[in-house]
């Protein structure tokens, strides 16, 4: 429901997620499955799988200054970050040192966030 609605406001939401790059093929299509199953309304060309030693910014063919990126891993946030994204941490753990914007622990506090920017 979370990314219907960041849809619905008018934003373009992509799946961006990295496999091991030893069996990218048969990790990708069980990610692809998840989504399809999980989150219809994302197309096949919203899902865009990531080799492991890649980094995501470089798969985003739009205005990253106008992207929000919601991810777990620290690196990733920092890259799009410098890039002049929007990053919210996806977890529980909150140190002072990290720049993110936001710290959520549950998809559904992304919404309000989003709105507020």
């Amino acid at each position: 429901q979370t990314m219907e609605i960041l849809q619905d406001l008018g934003y373009e939401v992509f799946i961006l997620s990295k496999v091991d790059i030893s069996d990218t093929a048969i990790r990708a299509e069980h990610k692809k499955s998840w989504i399809r199953k999980n989150l219809p309304c994302i197309d096949e060309d919203h899902m865009i799988i990531v080799p492991i030693d890649q980094d995501k910014t470089s798969y985003i063919h739009t205005e990253i200054t106008k992207s929000i990126l919601i991810d777990d891993y620290k690196e990733n946030l920092r890259q799009w970050q410098s890039l002049g994204g929007i990053a919210i941490k996806f977890g529980n753990k909150w140190k002072h040192n990290r720049p993110y914007r936001q710290i959520v622990k549950d998809i559904f506090q992304v919404v309000p966030i989003v709105e507020s920017l």
